[in-house]
C-alpha cells in the first residue's frame, strides 16, 4: 500500500479548538489501517475569516508540492450551514488527489492548471453516510449545524482514505459516477492578465502578510535582461525596478516589483508603505522599460 496523507486548509485560525479538532475527528474516524498508513499535515490555518480568494490562492500555490495518494480538505465558508451549498470534489486521477471543499470557488482555479480532474458535486444529504456519528441523539440535536468540517469534510476525506487502504475505490468512482458534475460558481480570482500592444494589462490579486502585492501577472512575462518597468493606476504611474530577491544591496526604494517564489510579479513596498495605494482588484498597467 501507498503511503497516504490528509491534510488541512481554513481560516479556523489557533485561537480556538477547531483545527485540534479536524485532527481529531480523522484520528477517530481512519481505519487502523488507514492511520498507520496516512500522515496528517495542515497547509495553513491561517486563512483570513470567510477569504475564499486568499484560500483558493494558497491552495493552488501549494498544488505543485503536494503528494501523491493524498487527500486535502480546504474550508473557508462564509455560508456554512446553508443547506443549498453542494460540497465540491475534485480528482486527480494521474497523482491519486482528491480535493474537497465547500463549492463557493474554493477550488475553481485548481482546474486551470489540471483541466483533466474529474469534478463531483454533492448534496449534504449525499454526505450524510460518511459523516460523522455522534455518541447519541441529544448530542447530535445540539451540536448545530455550523461545524461541517468536523461532520461532513473530515468523515468524508476518511472514508476515501480507509478506501484506499483497502485498495478499492471511494464510493463516487464505484457508482454510475451520477455526482460528476462542473463547477457552478465563478473564480475568485479576477480576470488573467492579458497584452494589449506593448502594455501588459492585469490586477493586483492580494495583499500577503508581508505586506506585498500579488499581481495575475506571470513572472516569465517580464525579461531576465529587464531591470525597471513602469507601473500604472488609475491615479498614479511610477517607474518600478525589478529584482529576484528582496533585500538588493544597495538598492534604496519605496517600492519595487519581485519576480515572486509562487511564479507571479509581486509589487514590494518598503516595510509596507502604502507608496502605490493597490487594493484588490485594482486594475494596472505594466510597462516594459527597455532603455533599462
Amino acid at each position: 500500500m501507498h503511503p497516504l496523507a490528509l491534510s488541512f486548509l481554513t481560516d479556523y485560525g489557533h485561537q480556538d479548538s477547531y483545527a485540534g479538532v479536524l485532527h481529531a475527528v480523522a484520528l477517530s474516524r481512519l481505519s487502523p489501517q488507514a492511520k498507520q498508513a496516512t500522515q496528517l499535515f495542515d497547509l495553513t490555518h491561517g486563512i483570513p475569516a470567510f477569504d475564499i480568494r486568499a484560500g483558493a490562492w494558497s491552495l493552488l500555490q501549494a498544488l505543485p508540492y503536494l503528494p501523491a495518494h493524498s487527500v486535502h480538505v480546504s474550508i473557508v465558508d462564509p455560508y456554512v450551514g446553508n443547506p443549498s451549498q453542494q460540497v465540491a470534489l475534485l480528482y486527480r486521477s494521474s497523482f491519486q488527489q482528491v480535493f474537497i471543499a465547500p463549492n463557493n470557488g474554493l477550488l475553481n482555479p485548481l482546474l486551470s492548471v489540471m483541466p483533466n480532474a474529474q469534478v463531483f458535486c454533492f448534496k449534504q444529504q449525499d454526505l450524510h453516510p460518511y459523516g460523522w456519528a455522534y455518541a447519541n441523539a441529544m448530542q447530535s440535536t445540539s451540536a448545530g449545524k455550523t461545524f461541517q468540517g468536523r461532520d461532513l469534510y473530515v468523515p468524508l476525506a476518511c472514508h476515501i482514505l480507509n478506501t484506499w487502504a483497502r485498495n478499492e475505490l471511494p464510493f463516487f468512482l464505484e457508482e454510475d459516477q451520477a455526482y460528476q458534475t462542473s463547477l457552478t460558481v465563478e473564480s475568485p480570482f479576477p480576470p488573467v492578465a492579458y497584452r494589449q500592444n506593448d502594455v501588459i494589462k492585469a490586477h493586483a490579486l492580494l495583499q500577503d502578510a508581508f505586506g506585498n502585492w500579488i499581481t495575475t501577472i506571470p513572472s516569465h512575462w517580464i525579461p531576465q535582461n529587464i531591470s525597471q518597468i513602469i507601473l500604472s493606476t488609475a491615479d498614479k504611474t511610477v517607474a518600478l525596478p525589478v529584482a529576484d530577491y528582496f533585500a538588493k544591496k544597495g538598492l534604496k526604494f519605496k517600492a519595487l516589483a519581485i519576480r515572486g517564489s509562487h511564479g507571479f510579479i509581486e509589487i514590494a513596498s518598503f516595510k509596507s508603505n502604502p507608496y502605490l495605494d493597490l487594493e484588490r482588484d485594482r486594475e494596472i498597467s505594466i510597462t516594459v522599460d527597455e532603455e533599462t
